[in-house]
């Protein structure tokens, strides 16, 4: 967070939100130590104007001096060049074997967390239907030929595809005929919708 002082001059202050529980990946949980100390450089990297506070904060999740002490800065070449790459679910003794086998074949091996938290807890928000989303491009087919009708609107979805239901009907299309020349002769295939008496003629 960037403040200016009572002379002008602009400070730095790390900002925590009041929910702030400083919970990042214990050390003691079942991860690959690649993973724990990812978590230490790139804390170390993000803030790396408050040392203490962010030795404090990884201190408080297990994280020993030796990895906190021990960043290492990202490498940019690799060796040796693997030929084929294995996803593998991490276990602390076998994965370490068996990346070890992998490699003498040049196979790369990356593991993944057997059990995430999100198998686990519920989802924070519920689920957003499909005719809800914002900002979308949305495309629409003719019950009557193959032609498809594609748009793009900021509002939801389900807000534009009304809009477009209502100058289907024969009293707004004899208000605009200009705007609506189209939709007077489309027959739009949405769930409920009666499609017009005349053919879609859309060239």
């Amino acid at each position: 967070m960037i403040k200016r002082s009572p002379s002008g001059h602009l400070l730095s202050a790390a900002y925590r939100k009041p929910t702030d529980s400083d919970r990042y990946l214990n050390f003691r949980s079942e991860h690959p130590t690649k993973h724990k100390q990812s978590v230490v450089n790139t804390l170390l990297e993000r803030a790396k104007n408050f040392p203490k506070y962010v030795k404090r904060t990884l201190l408080l999740n297990g994280h020993p001096q030796w990895m906190i002490k021990n960043k290492k800065k990202k490498q940019h070449n690799r060796s040796p060049e693997f030929k084929s790459k294995v996803i593998l679910p991490y276990t602390a003794d076998l994965g370490k074997i068996l990346k070890r086998i992998l490699g003498r074949h040049r196979i790369r091996t990356t593991f993944k967390p057997v059990i995430k938290l999100s198998m686990v807890l519920a989802p924070g928000k519920d689920a957003v239907p499909a005719s809800k989303p914002r900002g979308v491009v949305y495309e629409t087919p003719c019950g009557n030929c193959q032609h498809r009708y594609i748009g793009e609107t900021k509002r939801s979805l389900s807000t534009k595809l009304k809009e477009h239901h209502r100058d289907t009907l024969p009293r707004n299309i004899l208000k605009n005929p200009e705007k609506n020349s189209v939709n007077k002769t489309w027959n739009p295939k949405w769930p409920g919708f009666q499609p017009g008496l005349r053919p879609c003629s859309i060239t």
